[in-house]
């Protein structure tokens, strides 16, 4: 019997795991923002800030219980499909592939939530205030930290190490700017 040998890309097999990641990375900060928005609306609720988006107390505290369970659901997918993989920023190949992953993300945010959220109340306004600024933020300062800390992970092995923790880090900063 003859050996079959079969070569396989090994960009290809790191590009489902970059689309993982940056999926799971995206959910888990975002699902945080809406957690942060949550707790402002719960707040709005009882009269403890002054900027209000809703009409009445009732509306913003029905609100904050939506998206404070929606935001729960979104944290708990990577981790209970498991979309969390192990990959190594020392690799440029690895380092493309997530940025184009990042990239695509972000373009396809920008425009799935211009058709979903556009015209509604203020509150789904906001949600899509915070959806438009993550997708900047994946296109400007996601793609510039993936870089650099691939730059810095040969002088510094703790940046290979917590590389997808620093990318989230930069994502949830990186979003600050842009709302």
């Amino acid at each position: 019997m003859q050996d079959i040998k079969i070569n396989v890309n090994p960009f290809q097999g790191e590009f489902v795991k970059n689309i993982f990641n940056i999926v799971s990375l995206f959910l888990l900060s975002f699902a945080s923002s809406l957690l942060g928005y949550s707790g402002y609306l719960f707040l709005e609720a009882f009269s403890f800030v002054e900027r209000e988006y809703s009409s009445w107390s009732g509306e913003a505290l029905m609100w904050s219980l939506i998206l404070f369970f929606a935001a729960l659901f979104i944290l708990f997918i990577p981790v209970e499909l498991k979309l969390i993989k192990k990959d190594n920023s020392a690799d440029f190949q690895n380092v493309i592939g997530r940025i184009l992953v990042t990239v695509t993300l972000s373009i396809l945010i920008l425009f799935l939530s211009s058709a979903l959220f556009a015209g509604r109340n203020a509150i789904m306004q906001n949600i899509y205030l915070i959806l438009r600024a993550y997708a900047f933020s994946g296109l400007v300062f996601v793609n510039i930290g993936t870089f650099l800390i691939w730059w810095a992970s040969s002088k510094l092995e703790i940046l290979n190490r917590y590389s997808f923790t620093l990318t989230g880090t930069i994502w949830i900063l990186g979003t600050l700017i842009f709302i």
